[in-house]
């Protein structure tokens, strides 16, 4: 899970005041400021205790008190527009960083991180890219250079995921407002089976872990409750104490560096199996930045989200399963998206016995090598279950079957016609290797009319 701002808040440096011919000077910084802004910077380091103390609302009004009497307290802006952030108040946030980089604090990384990271949370992601680029642009060597490259990267993976599922969808039956269906099964759906059920947790002790408080096992257990009750039971889990007997771990780290992505508060790795899951393995970070109970509930919540085969993310901020966390959705639990989305996973799947009967009927024909008929049994597979990856997979080794067929019988015309199909087929692949031999054929075929160079691009697919 993205964690798309790093909450930086700028400490203040000390200020002094000295008395000098009978008047007061004041310095910051080394350099001579008014009363005004003395007075501004003693309200804001004022502000950063009560911080210290979780008294976040406290702060906020003593950081608008320092920026009333100095409105160019470039430090106090940008903290302003971090403890928004944490109280969810995303608008006005953005609204202080904005205003913060155009002015005094356009020279401090800190405006930009936090500026970018609170557009992300507002799932203003095109112009959280753009921030991001700045920010790479102005401050080339940066100690935050290599997690704000990660950054960029999940935010254009989630823009084309959700730009992919918007091309899959099939339809108001399965993407809707109402839910996030397509974005969450990446083209093909996968789940826990009801003979798995209750599904076996795992989770390990903490102890001894930087971070660590005994609260969170109980946050996590309730995590998985929430989710079981938002699938109607669909989905049921039961709780063991040995880590072998378990088909979903839970682990605690310290070290973000062991996650996929240091930008990361948690990860989960899936194991499936022709669309049924087989194992979840999940990681929760600790320490960095203070993981505080709300923090760690929402991340649970959306880890677990990923192990029951909400593989993708909600395009909605507002979601739990939306690819950023923020404060602002930290403190509630799962939405009516999240729930109609989890339930829609577990549906009870329609036309299942003709499902069945086509599925058998084209895997029969395909041996066969009757490709055409085949392939329209698989189709007929789909149109029933569009999400069915292995319905899909056979469709692509149908295509490039009947190009094989042609390419032997000197149709070069059609076979190129099929192999294409069966390449866009490829594209839509989560294991796009299944249809790597024909990449290979239409790669030889094209060799043999002398289209070398068409040949050597296909060769790249298979690096």
């Amino acid at each position: 899970m993205p964690r798309f701002y790093l909450t930086l808040m700028i400490l203040l440096l000390a200020v002094s005041a000295v008395r000098a011919e009978d008047q007061m000077v004041y310095s910051y910084r080394g350099k001579t400021i008014s009363k005004e802004q003395y007075r501004a910077l003693i309200i804001a380091k004022d502000a950063q205790l009560l911080v210290r103390n979780n008294r976040v609302a406290e702060a906020i009004t003593r950081l608008e008190q320092a920026l009333a009497l100095d409105p160019t307290l470039a430090e106090a802006e940008i903290n302003l527009g971090n403890l928004l952030v944490r109280q969810g108040r995303l608008p006005e946030a953005i609204k202080s960083l904005r205003h913060a980089v155009s002015g005094q604090g356009g020279h401090l990384e800190e405006a930009w991180i936090n500026l970018a990271g609170a557009q992300a949370s507002a799932g203003q992601s095109a112009d959280a890219e753009k921030t991001y680029t700045v920010f790479l642009q102005k401050f080339p060597n940066s100690k935050y250079r290599t997690k704000i490259i990660e950054t960029v990267g999940a935010l254009q993976r989630e823009q084309s995921n959700a730009s992919k599922a918007r091309e899959n969808s099939q339809g108001p039956e399965t993407a809707t407002v109402t839910d996030y269906y397509n974005e969450a099964i990446l083209g093909h759906r996968i789940r826990w089976q009801p003979d798995q059920m209750p599904v076996r947790v795992f989770i390990a002790d903490g102890t001894g872990k930087h971070g660590y408080q005994p609260q969170f096992r109980a946050l996590l257990k309730d995590a998985f409750a929430k989710w079981q009750a938002a699938s109607e039971d669909r989905v049921t889990f039961q709780f063991v104490d040995s880590a072998p007997n378990a088909l979903i771990t839970c682990t605690w780290v310290d070290d973000p560096k062991v996650l996929k992505s240091t930008i990361k508060k948690g990860d989960t790795k899936l194991s499936s199996l022709s669309g049924a899951l087989i194992k979840a393995n999940i990681r929760l970070l600790l320490g960095t930045g203070g993981m505080n109970d709300p923090l760690m509930q929402f991340t649970a919540l959306h880890e677990i989200g990923h192990a029951i085969g909400l593989q993708g993310h909600s395009p909605n901020p507002n979601d739990v399963m939306f690819f950023s966390a923020n404060a602002g959705h930290r403190n509630h639990g799962l939405t009516p998206r999240d729930i109609n989305t989890v339930r829609k996973v577990y549906a009870a799947d329609l036309f299942a016995n003709n499902v069945t009967a086509d599925h058998d009927t084209g895997v029969a024909e395909l041996e066969a090598k009757n490709y055409a008929k085949a392939m329209e049994a698989f189709l007929r597979v789909l149109k029933a279950r569009p999400d069915m990856e292995s319905a899909r997979v056979n469709v692509g080794l149908c295509y490039a079957g009947l190009a094989l067929q042609c390419d032997q019988a000197k149709d070069f015309t059609n076979a190129e016609h099929y192999y294409t199909e069966a390449l866009k087929i490829r594209k839509l692949l989560a294991q796009p290797q299944l249809l790597n031999s024909a990449v290979q054929n239409f790669a030889a075929m094209l060799r043999d009319r002398d289209r070398n160079a068409e040949a050597d691009e296909l060769d790249k697919q298979l690096k």
